[in-house]
């Protein structure tokens, strides 16, 4: 089993709300070029030749951050159905966010087919429960 990196976009705003990853090799970047344009598009494993980069991280480990640090659980879910052909699988996948000191709690849904995966809800739900946290 492989784990999933975030996204530019969470490794940023994580990276904002005070996320720190500590650097391992082989760990992957997301880099900038020297004008700080971030090279989006993937991680990268050398952060040589730039002038920036944000560390990346895996979501299991972003999302523990979150219920350790900050009391927020993170976590998705899939609404299976089970039929069609040969018993195949049709689900779609939700995440919520539940700050466990208050009363709100995320729910995001795939009605409009927006998380086809399990992986693709909890990237929405991290990103969403780092909104959260005021600095």
């Amino acid at each position: 089993m492989k784990e999933q990196l975030v996204t530019f976009e969470v490794a940023k705003l994580a990276k904002e709300k005070g996320y720190k990853v500590k650097y391992e090799s082989g760990q992957f970047f997301f880099l900038a070029d020297k004008d700080e344009n971030y090279l989006k598009d993937k991680p990268h494993r050398t952060p040589f030749e730039h002038y920036a980069y944000i560390l990346s991280s895996t979501q299991s480990l972003l999302q523990k951050w979150l219920r350790d640090e900050h009391d927020i659980q993170v976590y998705s879910y899939s609404h299976t159905v089970r039929g069609g052909d040969k018993g195949k699988k049709f689900g779609d996948y939700i995440y919520v966010v539940n700050p466990l000191y208050g009363d709100t709690v995320l729910m995001g849904d795939s009605r409009e087919g927006k998380y086809q995966s399990y992986e693709e809800a909890l990237e929405k739900g991290i990103y969403q429960a780092l909104k959260l946290i005021k600095i």
